[in-house]
């Protein structure tokens, strides 16, 4: 996760997954016959904040490689760093944040289900004990 990027961190990523969905579940409530236009009104409003914010992800990364593309630092680290590993181009390191944050996600969410699924077991085993004690 990149501390000062918006929508990069796992939030922002929750945000984005969840918003990018609304239409398929809106499509079934459709199919059901309970969608309103209300609701159609509302998911666009969240598809348009989902564009914004990737619209400045993207101008975020441009200006960032722009600002280090003309950056003196790239000299210095070519001396303190002859293996070129701190020379990679920003998209890569983008690239590896971007990955980061989406693994932390999908553990967040894989604990989450976890959780859920051990509390339904135990709260089930607790009702049997209660119906074969009572």
């Amino acid at each position: 996760m990149v501390n000062g990027l918006p929508g990069t961190g796992i939030g922002g990523l929750f945000y984005l997954l969840l918003a990018a969905l609304m239409p398929v579940r809106e499509g079934v409530r459709a199919l059901e016959g309970r969608s309103r236009v209300a609701h159609w009104r509302f998911i666009a409003v969240q598809w348009g904040l989902i564009v914004a914010i990737l619209g400045g992800l993207w101008l975020q990364g441009e200006a960032l490689r722009a600002l280090f593309a003309s950056s003196p630092m790239q000299q210095v680290t070519a001396v303190i760093d002859p293996t070129g590993v701190m020379q990679r181009p920003v998209g890569d390191w983008a690239a590896v944040a971007a990955t980061a944050s989406l693994y932390s996600l999908a553990g967040v969410l894989l604990f989450v289900e976890i959780s859920r699924l051990i509390s339904l077991w135990s709260a089930s085993r607790g009702a049997a004990r209660r119906l074969a004690a009572g």
